[in-house]
């Protein structure tokens, strides 16, 4: 479990937790509970964004990757970027493919995933699936 004291997530992030009926805290323990892998990001000390993922089946080579983001992060945009293409490409070697789901209305965060190559793959209920597979970045 990656423990860490009071965390002040992005309103998007608590709104779309909610919607699922969890505080941003509990989707957080709950998605780290479940996934194959999780890791923070952190800028001196203070946590930018939590994020993991499980794999889909070995057949595929696929996973399916979340990420909850913190205020924090918005102070420093740059150092996620480079942390975020950083990550991205390590799950690449060993992953073909990358799926996460996105709220339709968080423009910011579906922008922040098409720079990082991913691209619309479909509904998925009342959310939208990016993808990207390897070699896929732009």
């Amino acid at each position: 479990m990656i423990h860490q004291d009071k965390v002040v997530f992005r309103k998007a992030v608590e709104d779309e937790c909610a919607l699922g009926g969890m505080t941003a805290e509990e989707a957080l323990a709950f998605s780290v509970r479940h996934s194959d892998f999780n890791y923070c990001i952190k800028y001196d000390g203070k946590p930018l964004a939590y994020f993991g993922w499980k794999d889909e089946c070995v057949l595929t080579g696929g996973c399916k990757m979340w990420m909850l983001s913190t205020e924090e992060l918005d102070n420093h945009k740059f150092f996620a970027a480079r942390a975020s293409i950083y990550y991205l490409d390590k799950i690449l070697e060993t992953h073909y493919s990358i799926e996460c789901i996105v709220d339709p209305a968080y423009e910011q965060t579906r922008r922040w995933l098409e720079w990082l190559g991913f691209r619309e793959a479909g509904p998925y209920d009342r959310f939208v699936t990016y993808r990207i597979t390897r070699g896929g970045r732009a």
